[in-house]
């Protein structure tokens, strides 16, 4: 079963990311298929907008181009950031690629060398194909709590194995909250000295 990781969702939402990681997905697929001379390509730059190989130079853009997709900055675009390099790791995960770190580096930052191997393939289905259905977010509530990010609170809880939630309205039991118990669990007797 083809499951995509959560960060990937997030990036198909938001319409800024999401253009920019079907432009990556793409890159990998053409690096993949297209481009068998080439073990490794680097890439960073804001929205991993700059690619550079080893033989055909940057892909896509002109060398020392500020804003090759038009993100809308000229000189005040941003560098790659935290997320951006998150989806490029999570990303080179689906299509089982390597990465380490480039000695390649610009105004943006540093790039991250993405490496084919043996086991480097197509992933099962390409997110260009995900439905928006499948990484929208449901405006319904649940009954662990309020609001339309409540499934994801809920979800996170389950991944990490944990089964209690805090009710909607009920924080008394969070560390770091105030507030009197709308449960009535007879557990929250904690008396602080």
């Amino acid at each position: 079963e083809d499951v995509v990781d959560s960060a990937l969702l997030a990036a198909l939402r938001d319409p800024r990311e999401r253009l920019a990681l079907l432009k990556l997905e793409q890159v990998l697929v053409d690096f993949l298929e297209k481009q068998p001379q080439d073990s490794y390509i680097d890439v960073g730059g804001p929205y991993n907008s700059m690619v550079l190989s080893p033989t055909l130079g940057y892909v896509g853009s002109s060398a020392g181009q500020q804003d090759p997709y038009g993100y809308g900055g000229g000189n005040n675009v941003r560098p790659q950031t935290t997320f951006q390099r998150c989806i490029l790791h999570r990303l080179c995960d689906r299509f089982r690629m390597t990465r380490e770190k480039s000695s390649v580096g610009d105004s943006f930052g540093y790039y991250i060398r993405v490496c084919k191997g043996q086991d480097s393939r197509m992933p099962p289905r390409l997110l260009l194909n995900v439905q928006p259905a499948e990484y929208a977010i449901s405006n319904n509530t649940s009954s662990t709590g309020n609001g339309p990010y409540s499934h994801t609170l809920t979800s996170s809880f389950e991944q990490m194995g944990l089964s209690g939630v805090p009710e909607s309205g009920n924080m008394s039991g969070v560390a770091g909250t105030n507030g009197p118990s709308t449960s009535g669990n007879s557990n929250n007797n904690n008396k602080s000295g």
